[in-house]
């Protein structure tokens, strides 16, 4: 008898042991399901909130513009790496644009960055070519031109001067006004 009643306690024990691992591991699953939940509902998950009218730049060599939220949608435009938007609209994970331009469409969140561009506007003069200069001025030595519609990075500003970075390597000032961007 002493011998059936240690095999049935050591049986409930066994019993008692995997009833709290599973109780553990639900609680744990909750717990889990519940972070996500809030992480989606506040954004964390997808980094940094997006508001409208904030600005963003491709962050691959290469990615599409689609006509509509999904890859399904048709195809409007690849856009390279660097180029400037402005977020017009959200759904879901998607990101409605525009461009220098003012033409429209939509992107991938995860394909865009926060990392500052400007596009070279020049007046809307498309035939124009703007003088990247050694220092902040017009009176400074011109190290170099950008024509319409080129991207450049954002190294710094200085009032209404940019000190910008072609993907070339060559780094010059602009003046703010024939850039759209950031």
């Amino acid at each position: 008898m002493t011998l059936h009643f240690l095999h049935c306690a050591a049986a409930k024990v066994r019993a008692t042991i995997r009833t709290n691992m599973l109780n553990r591991i639900l609680i744990r699953a909750i717990f889990a399901v519940v972070l996500v939940v809030l992480s989606a509902v506040s954004g964390v998950a997808a980094g940094p909130k997006i508001k409208t009218s904030d600005m963003v730049s491709i962050a691959q060599d290469k990615t599409t513009m689609h006509a509509g939220p999904g890859e399904k949608r048709p195809v409007l435009w690849e856009l390279g790496r660097g180029v400037p938007l402005r977020i017009i609209d959200t759904q879901g994970t998607w990101l409605k644009l525009t461009d220098f331009e003012h033409d429209v469409g939509w992107v991938a969140k995860k394909q865009v960055s926060r990392e500052p561009y400007f596009i070279v506007k020049a007046n809307g003069n498309r035939q124009a070519r703007i003088s990247l200069r050694k220092g902040p001025g017009p009176k400074q030595e011109v190290v170099g031109e950008a024509a319409y519609g080129v991207v450049l990075k954002n190294i710094a500003r200085k009032k209404e001067w940019v000190k910008v970075r072609h993907e070339s390597g060559l780094t010059g000032w602009v003046r703010r006004d024939q850039l759209w961007g950031w």
